[in-house]
């Protein structure tokens, strides 16, 4: 006799059910996972916004105060060594600057004289691109006219000697001295 067809499909659904049993236990363990660390990083969360929440209510924003800053500047034009630098006949030298809000010199005054209308080219290496330079040049008296967005600034210097090469070659010196300290202290 043969054997019956109904028990070898049971022996076949046995094994299926093992199979289908045994994913839908390492499904199981996978939702668990996923789900304890839903809720681990949902708890930890929720603890930051409670503790941000609490760190924001007892904050006094009346104690923060912005640092404060000093703007007064000191008049740089004055710590520059005006002696050293025209040596050895600094006595024949007569500089002074004058700004919208301030006049200084050295030596004494020079005399006032009308902003220079052209360009020369004379202090145009020294100075950076883009500044607005008018100049005027006589044989021992130089002016120039400096145009920045602080201001103008009129520059005078006077050489009490005939020595018209030295006193070429030195103006550019002294207008760059005094261009960068006035920027320093502007």
């Amino acid at each position: 006799m043969l054997p019956k067809p109904e028990k070898t499909k049971k022996n076949q659904s046995i094994e299926q059910l093992d199979l289908v049993e045994s994913i839908s236990a390492e499904d199981k363990l996978k939702k668990k996972r996923h789900f304890l660390l839903i809720t681990l990083f949902a708890t930890v969360g929720l603890s930051f916004i409670f503790w941000t929440f609490h760190f924001l209510q007892t904050f006094s924003f009346s104690n923060f105060q912005l640092p404060s800053f000093s703007f007064s500047l000191p008049q740089s034009t004055q710590s520059v060594d005006f002696d050293r630098l025209l040596s050895p006949n600094s006595k024949r030298w007569h500089v002074s600057v004058a700004g919208p809000n301030f006049q200084w010199s050295y030596n004494s005054p020079t005399d006032s004289t009308s902003p220079p209308t052209t360009t020369l080219g004379i202090i145009k290496n020294v100075l950076p691109e883009g500044v607005d330079i008018k100049e005027s040049l006589s044989v021992n008296l130089y002016s120039a006219q400096i145009v920045l967005p602080q201001g103008q600034f009129l520059i005078t210097i006077k050489y009490d000697d005939n020595n018209p090469e030295k006193f070429k070659s030195t103006i550019p010196i002294i207008v760059e001295t005094l261009y960068w300290s006035l920027l320093k202290s502007l």
